[in-house]
C-alpha cells in the first residue's frame, strides 16, 4: 500500500533515486508477503490474467539480451547499420534495444507493475484486506490534490520547492507533467466512487463521494485536454456497465443507469467548475486541437515503425526518432515520447511484440466479460481503467510509475474479485511467479544503478577540463550509441585536421551526428562553422542554408555571424534562395549595414524569384528613399498603392516621401497621411509616433493632443504601459512653455521610470525654465543620488543652488 501511495506522490517516481526504491521496496514486500503466506500454509491467489503484466516484462528483457550481429542484422538491419557505421569501435554483438540502458530500467519498471498487480490480485480475492489497495489509490489522489493547493496557497512555484512544473496548470504537482497528474485523478475519482458504494452507511458513501469530487476538480484544474475526453469515458462505461448490470431487473435497468449519469455528469461539472472549468475552456478556444503538434509527431512515428518493425527498444524512441524526423516546430524541442501510449508500445516493441500485448489484453477482456461480478464497485474500477487508458491516447502517463503502479492495483483489484477457480490449490506454486519477478526486480535496480544510466548531460555540465568531458561523452557515446547530441559535443573536441594526415576526426564525428540526425539544424550549424573555418565557403554556405531552412528563425543568426566572418552579399543571399520571401530578409539586413548596392542586387533577384510583390516594394521604396532616389520612390510607391498594398508601413514610407520632397505643404501633407493611418491602425505604435514627431517638426500644435491621446491609445494596447507618451507629452508642453502640463507630466513618467537619469535632468531643465528651483535643485539632487560624480549633473546642481542663494540673499 505504501508504495502505491508514495509512487505518484514522489514526483512520479521518475528519478533514479525514488525508481531503485520503489523497485527495492516492490522486491522486498512481495517476496515477505508471499514468504509469510507460504508460512502459514495458504496458498498466493494468482489469476490467469497475470500473463499481461508478465508480457510487459519480457518484452524488455528480450529486447536486452545481446546477440550475435548477423542474427541481430536478420532482425533489424536498419537499426544495426545505425549501430555498426558510426559505432566508436567494432561490434561483435548488440541487443536488440537501439537503447540499451533506458530499455533494461524498463524491466524493473514492469516487474515493479507486475507484483503490484499480484498483491491486489491476492488481497482483493480474499475478505480480510480485500478494500485496502482501493483506498490507497483514492487517499494517493486526493493527497495529490491536497500537495498542489498547498503550493498554490504557500505561494510555492515549484514541486516540493525543488522540481519546474508545467508551466500551464493551476494545480502544481505532484508530477512534473501535469497531464500526468491528470491521469491520477481521473483513476482515483472512481477508484473513491468505488470505494463509496462498498459500504452502505451514510459517512462513508458522503466521505468518498467528496472525495471524487475532490480528484475530479484536481483534474480540470490541471488544465489538461484529454482529461475531459477521459472522464467523459469513466462516466460513460460506468452508465453503460450500470444498464448491463445483473443487480436490477430489466425494467429498472435504463432508469437506474440515467440515475446514476446525471449524477456523475452533475458531479463532474460542479467540481470541474469549482477550480478550472472556465481557464479549461481557455485552453479548448486558444488552439485548434486538431492541429496539434503530437498529431504530426504520431504520423512521424510510423516512419520509425516503417524502418524497424520489430522494435526499437523500450524506452528508446527518444534516442531514435531524430534518425526519422522531419516534423519542424516553431522552437527547438526534442520528443522523448509520442504522447500516444498504445502507438509508443507498438513502435517500441514492434508488430511481434504488439500482438503478444493485444493477446494479453484480449485474455483479460475476456476474463472480465465472462467472470465480471457486474455491480456497482465493477462498474466504477473499470469505470476509472477506461478513463485512463483514453487518456493514455494522447499521453504517456503509463510510462511513469506514479500513473502505472495505481492502475496495476486496480486492474489487479478487478481481477482478484472475481475468485476465479484458476488459483493455486495449495501452497508453493506460487513461487513460479514471484521468483522471476523478483529477479526482474534486482536486473532492474541493477540497470538503473550502473553506470551507463547517467544523467551524462547533467555529468557534461560538471566538466570543466577538456579531459573529463572527453571521458562522459565517450562514456556517452557507448550507452546511448545512436543518440546525435553526444557525437555533435565531441566533435568540438576533436581537431579538425588529423595529426598525420587522413580522415579529419572532427568531421568523421559530425558525419556521424548527421546520420543520427539528419534534420537537426544544430548539427548542420556546426558543419557550416567548421567548413568556413577551414576555407570551404561554398560548402559551408550550403550548410547554412540547410540549417535555416530547417529553422527559419535563424536567419539573422547566420547573416549577423557571416557577415561579421567576411561574407560577401551573394553569399548571404545564397543562404536564402530556398525561399524567396527570405531574400528580402537578406536586402533589409544589408540596408542596415549600409550595403545599399548590395540590396538592390538581391532585391532584383528576389523579384525574378517571385518574391511576395508587398513586401518587396516596400524594401525597395525604404532602400530607395534611405539612399535619396526620390523619384524612384515615389514611382516604386505608387505602384504599391496600385497593388492593393495594405500596410502601414506603406503609409510611413509615404510620408519619408513627402518629408523628402521639401514642398511648402510637406507638413500638412504628411500629417493628413498620418491621420488616415491612425484612422486605419490605431494600435500601431509607429503611426502614432511619427505622427507626433511629424507635429513637433512643423509646429501642427492644433494636432497635438490628438496625436498624443493616440500614442496612449496604442502604447496601452501594445505595451500595457503609456510611460512613453507622457514622456513625449512633457517634452512637447515643455517646448509650448505650458510648464504646469510639461511638469505634471514628468512627475507621472518618473513614477514608473525612477532610475531614469536623463530624465530627472530634462525635468529639473524645465522645472528651472518655468522658474522653480526648489523644484529644479530636488530633480537634480535626484541625479546626483542617481549618478553621483556626474560633472553635468554637478554643474547643473551647482547653478541651481546659486540661483537659490541669490534669492534668499538680502537686497543690498
Amino acid at each position: 500500500m505504501a508504495i502505491v501511495v508514495a509512487a505518484p506522490l514522489a514526483a512520479g517516481t521518475v528519478h533514479r533515486g525514488t525508481l531503485i526504491v520503489a523497485m527495492a521496496a516492490a522486491a522486498v514486500c512481495i517476496a515477505v508477503f508471499t514468504w509469510a503466506t507460504e508460512l502459514r500454509g495458504r496458498a498466493f491467489r494468482i489469476s490467469t490474467a497475470v500473463v499481461l503484466p508478465a508480457v510487459f516484462v519480457l518484452i524488455p528483457l528480450f529486447q536486452s539480451v545481446p546477440l550475435p550481429l548477423k542474427l541481430r542484422n536478420l532482425i533489424d538491419p536498419k537499426g544495426t547499420a545505425l549501430l555498426t557505421e558510426a559505432a566508436l569501435e567494432p561490434v561483435a554483438s548488440a541487443p536488440l534495444s537501439l537503447d540499451p540502458p533506458a530499455t533494461r530500467a524498463h524491466i524493473g519498471k514492469a516487474a515493479a507493475a507486475l507484483v503490484i498487480f499480484l498483491l491486489a490480485c491476492h488481497l482483493a480475492s480474499g475478505q480480510r484486506r480485500r478494500h485496502l489497495l482501493l483506498r490507497a489509490v483514492g487517499a494517493a489522489g486526493i493527497a495529490a490534490v491536497l500537495i498542489g493547493l498547498g503550493h498554490s496557497i504557500f505561494g510555492v512555484a515549484k514541486i516540493y520547492g525543488v522540481l519546474n512544473s508545467t508551466h500551464r496548470t493551476l494545480l502544481i504537482g505532484p508530477f512534473v507533467n501535469s497531464n500526468h497528474t491528470a491521469e491520477l485523478l481521473e483513476l482515483a475519482a472512481f477508484v473513491c466512487l468505488a470505494a463509496s458504494v462498498q459500504r452502505a452507511d451514510a459517512l462513508n458513501r458522503i466521505g468518498w463521494l467528496v472525495g471524487m469530487g475532490i480528484c475530479v476538480a484536481g483534474a480540470a484544474a490541471t488544465l489538461s485536454r484529454a482529461a475531459v475526453a477521459a472522464i467523459a469515458a469513466g462516466v460513460l462505461v460506468f452508465v453503460l456497465l450500470r444498464y448491463f448490470a445483473r443487480e436490477e431487473g430489466a425494467q429498472n435497468r435504463r432508469r437506474v443507469a440515467l440515475a446514476w449519469g446525471l449524477f456523475l455528469s452533475g458531479l463532474v461539472v460542479l467540481a470541474a467548475g469549482a477550480i478550472g472549468v472556465r481557464q479549461l475552456l481557455g485552453r479548448f478556444q486558444a488552439g485548434a486541437v486538431a492541429g496539434d503538434v503530437r498529431f504530426r509527431l504520431w504520423r512521424e512515428g510510423l516512419r520509425v515503425l516503417a524502418a524497424h518493425p520489430m522494435g526499437i527498444g523500450r524506452g528508446a524512441f527518444d534516442r531514435v526518432y531524430p534518425a526519422y524526423q522531419t516534423l519542424t516546430t516553431p522552437y527547438a524541442i526534442r520528443f522523448s515520447f509520442l504522447e500516444n501510449h498504445p502507438l509508443q508500445l507498438l513502435i517500441d516493441g514492434g508488430w511481434l511484440a504488439f500482438a503478444l500485448l493485444a493477446a494479453a489484453v484480449g485474455a483479460v477482456v475476456w476474463q472480465v466479460v465472462h467472470r465480471g461480478r457486474r455491480d456497482k464497485t465493477e462498474a466504477a474500477l473499470l469505470a476509472g481503467l477506461s478513463a485512463v487508458l483514453v487518456h493514455s491516447v494522447f499521453d504517456f502517463g503509463l510510462e511513469t510509475l506514479g500513473v502505472l503502479l495505481p492502475f496495476m492495483a486496480v486492474l489487479g483489484t478487478v481481477l482478484g474479485r472475481m475468485r476465479s477457480s484458476d488459483a493455486p490449490a495449495r501452497s508453493g506454486r506460487s513461487w513460479w511467479v514471484i521468483a522471476p519477478a523478483c529477479a526482474a526486480l534486482v536486473v532492474g535496480i541493477a540497470s538503473v544503478a550502473h553506470a551507463s544510466y547517467d544523467d551524462f548531460d547533467a555529468l557534461l555540465k560538471k566538466a570543466y577540463t577538456p579531459e573529463s568531458r572527453r571521458q562522459v561523452l565517450e562514456r556517452a557515446q557507448r550507452a546511448h550509441p545512436v543518440d546525435y547530441y553526444y557525437p555533435l559535443v565531441y566533435a568540438r573536441l576533436e581537431p579538425i585536421k588529423a595529426p598525420q594526415g587522413g580522415p579529419s576526426p572532427r568531421f568523421h564525428a559530425l558525419n556521424r551526428a548527421l546520420m543520427f540526425c539528419p534534420q537537426c539544424e544544430s548539427v548542420h550549424l556546426e558543419v557550416a562553422r567548421n567548413l568556413w573555418r577551414i576555407g570551404l565557403r561554398q560548402q559551408s554556405v550550403l550548410e547554412w542554408r540547410t540549417a535555416v531552412s530547417l529553422r527559419p528563425q535563424l536567419l539573422s543568426t547566420a547573416l549577423g555571424e557571416l557577415f561579421a566572418a567576411g561574407a560577401t552579399a551573394q553569399e548571404l543571399a545564397s543562404i536564402a534562395t530556398f525561399d524567396a520571401a527570405k531574400m528580402v530578409d537578406v536586402a533589409e539586413f544589408l540596408r542596415t549595414v549600409a550595403r545599399f548596392d548590395d540590396a538592390f542586387t538581391v532585391l532584383n533577384q528576389a523579384e525574378a524569384l517571385g518574391a511576395p510583390t508587398p513586401e518587396l516594394l516596400l524594401m525597395r521604396g525604404r532602400l530607395e528613399l534611405q539612399t535619396g532616389r526620390n523619384e524612384a520612390a515615389a514611382t516604386t510607391l505608387a505602384r504599391a498603392h496600385a497593388a492593393g498594398t495594405r500596410d502601414p508601413r506603406l503609409a510611413l514610407l509615404d510620408v519619408q516621401q513627402v518629408i523628402a520632397s521639401k514642398k511648402e505643404t510637406a507638413g500638412d501633407e504628411a500629417l493628413a497621411i498620418l491621420d488616415r493611418a491612425a484612422a486605419a491602425y490605431p494600435l500601431d505604435v509607429a503611426i502614432q509616433r511619427t505622427r507626433l514627431d511629424v507635429i513637433m517638426r512643423y509646429s501642427k500644435w492644433q494636432a497635438a493632443e490628438r496625436a498624443l491621446d493616440g500614442l496612449k491609445q496604442a502604447l496601452y494596447g501594445s505595451e500595457g504601459s503609456a510611460v512613453e507618451a507622457h514622456v513625449a507629452a512633457a517634452r512637447l508642453y515643455a517646448r509650448l512653455a505650458r510648464w504646469n502640463s510639461a511638469l505634471g507630466e514628468y512627475r507621472i513618467a518618473l513614477v514608473s521610470m525612477p532610475n531614469e537619469v536623463d530624465l530627472w535632468m530634462e525635468y529639473g531643465h524645465a522645472a528651472e525654465l518655468a522658474g522653480r528651483s526648489p523644484t529644479a535643485r530636488e530633480a537634480y539632487a535626484q541625479a546626483a543620488r542617481l549618478s553621483p560624480n556626474n560633472p553635468e549633473i554637478v554643474k547643473a546642481l551647482g547653478g541651481v543652488d546659486a540661483q537659490l542663494s541669490r534669492l534668499r540673499s538680502p537686497n543690498p
